[in-house]
């Protein structure tokens, strides 16, 4: 097999390689570039990677990735309210809170469900979002065992996102105050299926029993939601901290394609994007749940 720089296409659309089948051989190759960087996180490959080019490893982001163009200011830049400088005192300002928190261990307890795969479908939004409502339920129910609420339930009926093609968490969350939530016990475990739509979500979810004879007595709805912040762009690390004290959070962000060979570590793109976002909107394409923050060291080691 001939060398190649497979880092140098991980962010390039027009390159032919991009959406050629890899053998998990060369995705380990990928792997190993990364690691080369030492830039703080661990890469690696991963058995279902085995065939699919980085096209198809895209696809589980949503909407495929485009071109940075020209950033033009518009209106919303005159008219939208600065997001608060960083404050010098930030340090003291979170020195009420504790040193570390996870959702995941709170005195020995979980409330957060076991980390899932999206499978090929850019569901990120879905996924967190539905897993975050899950989570503060249970908090706010004082209850870890509280049935999950169905992801599927969003993913293939909400009209205000585009399935498995990709969405926004904040407008699951408002599809989920509008419509509701059903729990799994009701609708089924996540599947993933790229061409479902919601009436036959719906069939196969009611092949037991209606939703609504099932969920009866147990109603649930989102009954408020917003930005941390309060508004768009007000978000800072104090706020995401205060917030996660009342239960886990979702979380937008624009990772670069050696995201999806994520191991362990800080991660941070081994490709580094001089390209500033424009003022009044980040660009983001993935959607995480976000359980707690903390601190820990330990040593880097990459394997050959």
């Amino acid at each position: 097999m001939c060398s190649s720089d497979l880092l140098s296409f991980l962010h390039v659309i027009d390159e032919p390689n991009f959406v050629a089948p890899l053998s998990f051989a060369q995705h380990k190759e990928v792997a190993a570039d990364i690691n080369k960087a030492n830039d703080g996180w661990v890469a690696a490959a991963y058995p279902e990677y085995d065939g699919l080019s980085l096209s198809q490893l895209n696809k589980r982001a949503g909407n495929a990735r485009y071109h940075i163009r020209r950033e033009e200011k518009s209106f919303l830049a005159l008219a939208r309210r600065e997001a608060p400088a960083k404050d010098e005192k930030a340090k003291s300002a979170t020195s009420d809170l504790p040193e570390e928190l996870s959702w995941r261990n709170v005195n020995g307890t979980s409330w957060v469900d076991p980390v899932s795969d999206q499978g090929e479908c850019g569901s990120c939004y879905a996924v967190s979002s539905t897993n975050m409502l899950t989570s503060r339920h249970r908090v706010a129910a004082r209850d870890p065992k509280a049935p999950a609420f169905s992801i599927g339930f969003s993913l293939y009926c909400a009209d205000v996102n585009q399935g498995c093609n990709g969405g926004y968490p904040f407008l699951t969350s408002m599809w989920s105050q509008d419509v509701g939530l059903v729990t799994t016990e009701c609708a089924g475990k996540y599947h993933v299926d790229t061409n479902l739509e919601c009436p036959a979500f719906l069939k196969h979810a009611e092949s037991k029993q209606k939703l609504d004879q099932c969920m009866e007595g147990k109603e649930a709805a989102v009954t408020n939601f917003g930005y941390v912040g309060g508004y768009y762009g007000a978000c800072t690390e104090e706020g995401m901290m205060r917030s996660l004290l009342d239960g886990p959070i979702t979380v937008a962000l624009e990772p670069a394609m050696d995201f999806m060979y994520y191991k362990s570590g800080v991660y941070r793109s081994v490709k580094k994007d001089e390209k500033k976002p424009s003022q009044e909107w980040l660009k983001v394409d993935h959607a995480v749940l976000l359980i707690g923050w903390g601190e820990r060291s330990e040593e880097r080691r990459v394997g050959k």
